[in-house]
């Protein structure tokens, strides 16, 4: 069954009217300010992810939905970024195998995971600007080869959710009344511990739509992008998997508070033509639907579901 936040992002269409001259678009963290975010990511993964229990079960994943409530405390790191420390206080995890994989003790594995983040802490290494340029999982047991897979397969599922706190804003927070450009984003990047490289242009918009000090900004873009992986072609090498993207999504930012109030967008990627995952498939292959909320200050938040094994497809995208 689709979730309900996902039939209002696939709907997404026509951009905002744009807004005149905007000021004030900023991020504001700073020592020991506090936010919980609601984020929630569903994902169609371009291969399958071999996911690991800590009794030695060994599975794999075609698609997977990722709820988390964090809360995010901020430190001064540099003149440049601040850290934020995001605890996660609840978890909920949802995952289709391949049919060979049925059955066989992922809803098991899905609840041990869950009792892992549960606690963990996310640090965030995050630019003034709204990039996110690092993330790594404190709290995790890495003494065993096997805890440490683990722990990055976790980092690298987290990244959809986390991707969504990343909003990068425009230069002195003046859009000078039209979009700006975004070069480097987390959103786009492949589930893949090597990291993605490639090339980005989203555009974001303010819109005439306002509400108090809060705007809403529309995004558009598109990337190409790839794992970095090889393989062998006539007169040398060429990339494995190479994936033509396209993003839509739209936000509410406060500029008071200089934090997001929501936001939602959809990622979807197909192989190009050359790429080895082309061969004989058609359409979409990469889908990311990704929901950020900003849980109001000693606001009671219902407790996310328990975790399920499903099949893939059952979620709508």
């Amino acid at each position: 069954m689709m979730r309900a936040w996902l039939f209002g992002l696939l709907a997404l269409g026509t951009l905002a009217p744009q807004a005149r001259a905007t000021t004030g678009i900023g991020w504001r963290w700073g020592d020991n300010v506090e936010r919980r975010y609601l984020l929630q990511a569903q994902v169609r993964l371009p291969e399958m992810i071999p996911v690991k229990s800590l009794t030695n079960t060994d599975l794999r994943v075609v698609e997977y939905y990722l709820a988390v409530v964090t809360r995010c405390t901020s430190s001064v790191a540099s003149k440049k970024t601040w850290e934020l420390l995001c605890t996660f206080e609840d978890v909920q995890f949802d995952a289709a195998p391949p049919r060979a994989d049925a059955n066989r003790g992922l809803k098991e594995l899905l609840d041990e995971w869950d009792q892992l983040l549960l606690g963990t802490t996310a640090q965030i290494v995050f630019s003034r600007d709204g990039l996110i340029r690092n993330v790594s999982l404190e709290g995790v047991n890495t003494r065993i080869r096997r805890f440490r897979e683990i722990e990055e397969t976790l980092r690298l599922l987290l990244l959809r959710d986390l991707a969504g706190l990343e909003l990068q804003t425009p230069k002195s927070g003046d859009d000078r009344g039209r979009p700006w450009q975004q070069k480097d984003s987390l959103a786009v990047d492949l589930p893949k511990s090597m990291g993605s490289f490639g090339s980005v242009r989203l555009l974001h918009t303010v819109g005439e739509e306002r509400e108090g000090s809060v705007v809403v900004i529309d995004t558009t873009g598109e990337a190409l992008v790839s794992s970095g992986e090889t393989v062998g072609a006539p007169g040398g090498e060429r990339m494995r998997n190479v994936f033509d993207m396209e993003v839509r999504g739209r936000s509410r930012f406060d500029l008071e508070a200089g934090t997001l109030v929501s936001r939602d967008y959809i990622v979807t990627g197909e192989p190009t033509a050359s790429s080895a995952l082309a061969t004989g498939v058609a359409g979409t292959l990469y889908v990311q639907a990704v929901h950020v909320e900003l849980i109001p200050r000693e606001a009671e938040v219902t407790p996310l579901g328990e975790n399920h094994e499903t099949v893939p497809g059952e979620n709508g995208i």
